[in-house]
C-alpha cells in the first residue's frame, strides 16, 4: 500500500478530523455545459417566468432576446459567453400539419388527377362540404375543355393563351374556401383559395395561392410573438 502524507494544521486535534481512503478506480468527472432547448413559441417565455424569474442567482443583464418576425421565431439566450452554464431557448410558430399538405403559395405543380383526388379526400377542412364537390367537379370540366380547345388551335401562345385561359376560368370557376388552423394548435379560420393553370402544349398543371392565408399568416404571427415578448419584459431584445 502507498504511504500518504497529510499535512494538518497546528490547531487541529485528534478528534478534529477524519480521514477516509477508498481504493479503486474513481468515477470520472463530468464537465457541466450550456442548455439548447427548442419547443413551441411561448417556450421561451416559459423558461424565462419558470425558471429565470425564480433564479436569483442568474444575472438578467448577461440575457438577450432575438426575435426573426419573418420566420416566426424567438430565441433566448443566457450566459452564451460562458459555454458551461449558458442557456439557448428556440421557440417558433409551426404550421398546421394538415395546411402543410395543401401547399397553397408553394412553389408546388399538381396534376389534375391528384389534385382532385386531394381536395375530395380533405373535405373535412372545406367550409361547405358542398363546394368540395363543385370544385372537384371544376377541375374535371376545366381539363376537358382545355383539351377540346387545344385540339382545335393551332396556337396557344402568348395573348392568345391568357386570353383562352382567363375565359375558361371565368365560365369554370376554379376557387374555394377552406375553414382549417392555419398553425399547429390554432383555431379553425375561414379564408379563400384559388386554383391557378397552367396549359402547355395540352397539358395542365395546377397549384393554388391564397392571398388571404398569406395575410392572415403575417398578422397572426405578429400577434402571437408580441405576445410572447410582452412576458419576457425587462430583458433585451433584438429584432433580426
Amino acid at each position: 500500500m502507498d504511504k500518504i502524507s497529510i499535512n494538518l494544521p497546528e490547531t487541529y486535534t485528534e478528534n478534529q478530523i477524519e480521514i477516509v481512503h477508498r481504493e479503486g478506480k474513481a468515477a470520472p468527472i463530468k464537465e457541466t455545459q450550456g442548455v439548447n432547448i427548442q419547443g413551441s413559441i411561448s417556450a421561451p417565455a416559459d423558461f424565462f417566468t419558470g425558471k429565470i424569474a425564480n433564479d436569483l442567482s442568474m444575472d438578467l443583464s448577461r440575457a438577450r432576446v432575438e426575435v426573426d418576425y419573418e420566420k416566426m421565431c424567438i430565441w433566448l439566450h443566457t450566459d452564451e459567453h460562458i459555454p458551461t452554464q449558458g442557456y439557448s431557448v428556440f421557440g417558433e410558430i409551426l404550421t398546421h400539419p394538415a395546411l402543410d399538405k395543401f401547399k397553397i403559395n408553394k412553389d408546388n405543380k399538381w396534376t389534375l388527377k391528384a389534385l382532385a383526388q386531394f381536395l375530395k379526400m380533405n373535405r373535412a377542412y372545406f367550409n361547405d362540404a358542398d363546394e368540395n364537390m363543385t370544385i372537384v367537379s371544376n377541375l374535371q370540366s376545366f381539363k376537358a375543355k382545355v383539351v377540346q380547345e387545344i385540339e382545335n388551335a393551332n396556337d396557344l401562345k402568348g395573348n392568345k393563351k391568357y386570353l383562352f385561359e382567363q375565359k375558361l376560368r371565368h365560365e369554370i370557376p376554379l376557387e374555394f374556401t377552406l375553414n382549417m388552423p392555419i398553425f399547429k394548435n390554432g383555431d379553425s379560420i375561414k379564408f379563400k383559395v384559388d386554383i391557378l393553370t397552367d396549359i402547355t402544349e395540352g397539358s395542365v398543371s395546377f397549384w393554388m395561392e391564397s392571398v388571404e392565408l398569406r395575410e392572415l399568416e403575417i398578422k397572426l404571427s405578429e400577434g402571437m410573438i408580441n405576445g410572447e415578448l410582452k412576458k419576457l419584459k425587462g430583458l433585451t431584445i433584438i429584432t433580426i
